[in-house]
């Protein structure tokens, strides 16, 4: 993998080789945030703060450094049980995800 910056996605940059593996991020990633927002909407703080934690430690672990962030802030107001910030920090970064996917 190389170093690089791409807009959003900073970090690791995939290799075509590495597809695959960008696409099983971006797709698995999706669908934790649509239950991150689903258990958000539901008022079910104890899920959504462990899908909001699992979304972040997925984006740091390949550099999306701009993604963990608006996860850990979902994190921050959902832990304050500022649940209109958590969903604004949520759409934030589903924003982010669907702008850097496949």
């Amino acid at each position: 993998m190389q170093r690089e910056h791409n807009e959003g996605l900073t970090g690791l940059h995939f290799r075509r080789s590495q597809v695959p593996l960008k696409r099983l991020f971006f797709e698995a990633n999706a669908q934790l945030m649509d239950h991150l927002a689903s258990a958000a909407a539901r008022d079910d703080v104890q899920t959504a703060l462990r899908l909001a934690h699992a979304i972040k430690g997925a984006a740091l672990f390949v550099g999306f450094s701009a993604l963990a962030d608006a996860a850990s802030e979902a994190e921050v107001h959902l832990r304050r049980s500022h649940i209109g910030a958590a969903t604004s920090a949520i759409a934030r970064a589903r924003q982010l995800l669907c702008a850097g996917g496949p």
